[in-house]
């Protein structure tokens, strides 16, 4: 094209429906016809569009997974039939060769993407018309797309991907082809990609939805090398409109069945927030659990560095997807920033940004493994109790007097005592602390300063610094703290059932003191 001091006008940004890309690639196609290559001269027009049809059949035959197709040539073919929109399918190519005939199916698509089962249906189709064909579906896509999200979406496992890089580099490779078409659909095409980079020079407060694309297909390679699978698309919610998700893989939480994953998202107009998302598949997640997970993540924040922070995104609401916590850097004119690192400048800098995502997402897995022992703790516990049960050492628990089963003993994995009335012994994770407790009902004629005198008789070679009692609604009951929650996530697997077996050790005794108080047991 030549060179201007004006900006020339580009049928692309007019002609900016699939159905035009449908047609520029059939055109485009069409020209790979082995009768156009052997009577056009090969410097001529039509045989430089020979060759770039030739090409671009040649790119889109070779985009297919199977291993004999990568080495296919437009050579081997004695007739080419190019059909747009033929039975809903794109473009539409019947090849015949002489060692059999192939068809190709393009799906073609710009800002969309494929419908569910789209391919697929086109593939059965198209299988069942001509069964004695090899059907070739390729899936063209010149907007842009997670990989990651595409290749985990696609209705049918063998097939062809061609994006516009692939267009790109076909067109690039045939500059002089002399044809206006051609020429104005690679000056568009270059154009939108350019602008999608185009975000780095760019400070985020000011980037366009397309350069977001940008920055998150960036991302999503980034995290990608960090051994991270990512994905991100497009979505709308309610009353925030239409936002871009950059999702990380859950991390799975076997105690409760629970997902935590980061969700990095932003609206285009500036706004951009990393969240940790806590969610149980194909279920709603209510308040009270999220304020759980919250407690819990929060005990372990420090391992996301002095320089990040854990929020709470405004309330907890229930949801099927909700937030758990939103996540923010030290920096930034409020102090706590986004998750963002910038230049000095004002433009993100992509590495350390990763970094960031990269730490939050490490801080995940090893809280939640750290919070897995904590919960192992208790079940360590119950193990070992079940098991004095069973050799008859709290034989108080068989029945009372009206032959109703005594607990002595309850376990608490996160939460408070029951408001109901209770006569024994309890251990609970009760945030930020294990705390081993003693409880009785008010107006008890258990004598309670005989109760407090055994309790510190049991922890009496204990270093634990012992709490007063305190009333509840029902009970009284005196705690004593016997160790952080963190040192527990801490411990290895030998440490955290050496302490299940004294905890539950010392809730047996004292279970056998009340009842031997209250005379069931001699």
């Amino acid at each position: 094209m030549p060179d201007t001091t004006y900006r020339l006008p580009n049928l692309y940004g007019f002609a900016t429906k699939e159905l035009d890309q449908d047609a520029t690639l059939a055109y485009i196609l069409d020209w790979a016809r082995p009768e156009i290559g052997k009577d056009a001269e090969p410097d001529s027009h039509d045989g430089r569009m020979h060759r770039l049809g030739r090409a671009l059949l040649r790119a889109l035959v070779r985009s297919h997974p199977a291993e004999d197709l990568r080495i296919w040539s437009p050579e081997k073919a004695t007739d080419i039939k190019v059909t747009p929109q033929k039975k809903r399918i794109d473009v539409r190519v019947d090849i015949k060769t002489s060692d059999g005939d192939l068809i190709l199916l393009i799906e073609d698509k710009t800002f969309t993407k494929e419908r569910k089962g789209q391919i697929e249906g086109y593939v059965k189709e198209t299988e069942r018309q001509h069964p004695s064909s090899r059907i070739i579906p390729v899936y063209v896509k010149t907007g842009n797309e997670s990989p990651h999200h595409l290749n985990d979406r696609l209705s049918v496992e063998e097939c062809g991907i061609f994006r516009r890089g692939d267009l790109l580099r076909v067109l690039d490779a045939h500059p002089q082809t002399g044809n206006r078409i051609v020429e104005e659909f690679r000056a568009y095409w270059h154009g939108f990609d350019e602008e999608t980079r185009s975000y780095a020079g760019k400070t985020p407060s000011g980037w366009t939805w397309r350069q977001c694309e940008g920055y998150y297909a960036d991302l999503e390679r980034g995290l990608e090398a960090d051994n991270i699978h990512a994905w991100w698309h497009p979505d709308t919610i309610k009353n925030f409109g239409t936002l871009l998700h950059l999702f990380c893989d859950k991390v799975h939480r076997p105690s409760d069945g629970m997902n935590v994953r980061i969700q990095v998202r932003c609206n285009g107009k500036g706004s951009h927030e990393l969240a940790v998302q806590a969610f149980r598949d194909k279920a709603m997640t209510d308040s009270a659990t999220l304020h759980r997970l919250f407690g819990e993540y929060t005990q372990d924040a420090d391992l996301l560095g002095s320089d990040a922070h854990l929020d709470k995104p405004g309330s907890l609401y229930p949801g099927a997807w909700p937030r758990l916590a939103i996540v923010r850097f030290d920096g930034g004119q409020e102090g706590r920033g986004s998750y963002l690192a910038l230049d000095r400048d004002g433009r993100v800098n992509l590495k350390r940004t990763v970094e960031h995502i990269v730490r939050v997402y490490r801080f995940l897995e090893e809280a939640t493994r750290r919070i897995g022992r904590r919960h192992s703790l208790m079940k360590s516990v119950a193990t070992n109790i079940d098991k004095a049960r069973a050799e008859g050492r709290l034989p108080g628990w068989e029945s009372d007097n009206d032959g109703d089963p005594i607990n002595r003993i309850r376990l608490h994995r996160t939460g408070h005592w029951t408001q109901e009335r209770f006569n024994g012994v309890w251990l609970n994770l009760w945030e930020p602390s294990v705390f081993l407790g003693i409880e009785w009902p008010r107006g008890s004629q258990v004598p309670q300063t005989e109760m407090k005198a055994w309790f510190a008789e049991a922890l009496s070679k204990s270093p634990e610094a012992k709490r007063g009692g305190r009333r509840g609604k029902w009970t009284t009951y005196w705690p004593v703290e016997v160790c952080r929650i963190r040192e527990v996530g801490g411990w290895d697997d030998e440490e955290r059932e050496r302490f299940a077996s004294e905890q539950a050790e010392r809730l047996i005794a004292l279970a056998a003191a009340i009842d031997r108080a209250e005379g069931r047991i001699p």
